[in-house]
């Protein structure tokens, strides 16, 4: 009889916990498959920000003429790293940008995209010491692809 009341409470722990990393329960987890949709005002018209992202005034600067532009922005909200690298990925080319490279390294995103004449690089980290509880940041910088053009064409002037 305790045998058998030892193997129900096991089994009920076992589907509770099971119960709990399903997909649609409590909240979503890092490395869970999210679709992040796109913020309906963007700051930038050819940058998408997921929703729920925030743009960090303080830490952010915007400098635009009528020969270039030069962006720094830093967005910041609750949502998994991964799910954010994910909505780059796909939302990146729909605004028309190219991707170049990807790499994580020590937990932080890097995604380097180019259009035209400019280039976009997207940082996506956790804020602070890497907490759980620290929000996910969003660093994007716009500016000229001089650079990166001669180096994809071997130039050197």
């Amino acid at each position: 009889m305790i045998l058998g009341a030892r193997r129900l409470t096991c089994l009920t722990l076992a589907l509770a916990a099971l119960a709990a990393g399903m997909p649609g329960c409590g909240d979503a987890t890092e490395g869970a498959p999210t679709r992040l949709n796109v913020r309906t005002n963007l700051w930038v018209a050819d940058i998408p920000v997921p929703d729920g992202f925030k743009l960090n005034e303080e830490k952010s600067r915007t400098e635009v003429s009528s020969k270039a532009r030069e962006i720094d922005h830093l967005y910041e909200g609750g949502e998994a790293l991964t799910a954010v690298r994910n909505f780059y990925i796909d939302q990146m080319p729909r605004f028309q940008w190219q991707s170049v490279t990807e790499e994580l390294n020590d937990g932080v995103y890097n995604l380097q995209y180019t259009k035209g004449k400019e280039s976009c690089q997207v940082q996506v980290r956790r804020g602070g010491h890497r907490s759980f509880f620290n929000p996910v940041q969003i660093r994007v910088r716009v500016g000229a692809a001089v650079a990166a053009e001669r180096k994809k064409t071997g130039a050197n002037q």
